[in-house]
């Protein structure tokens, strides 16, 4: 009668574990998904952001031609990079934002 006991335990252990394991599995996956969705949504808020200033860059130059009969587009970028360190990369143009928008919004996890 000992024996059975032992076996039924190892088999309730074991069907246990197997159910542990796959809802582990389960949660793992749907982890990965809400955090690639959350990435992706923040990414495209940075791309909309990104346009935003671009926008905001433009209307200052159209601005700035108006009252002075010239851009300090080229200027002022130089300013940021020798002043604050930092590079434009040039790789984020209106039109790719707008690709990448098109591309990320659409995508479904």
């Amino acid at each position: 009668m000992e024996n059975e006991i032992i076996v039924a335990l190892i088999r309730a252990g074991a069907s246990l574990s197997s159910a542990l394991i796959g809802a582990c599995a389960v949660l793992f996956a749907a982890k990965r998904v809400i955090d690639r969705k959350k990435l992706r949504l923040s990414l495209i808020q940075a791309l909309n952001d990104v346009h935003f200033l671009m926008e905001v860059e433009k209307v200052h130059v159209e601005m700035s031609v108006i009252a002075n009969d010239k851009s300090n587009k080229v200027k002022v970028r130089d300013i940021v990079r020798g002043e604050k360190g930092l590079e434009f990369s040039g790789k984020n143009t209106p039109s790719s934002i707008k690709r990448k928008l098109t591309k990320f919004s659409s995508l479904d996890d």
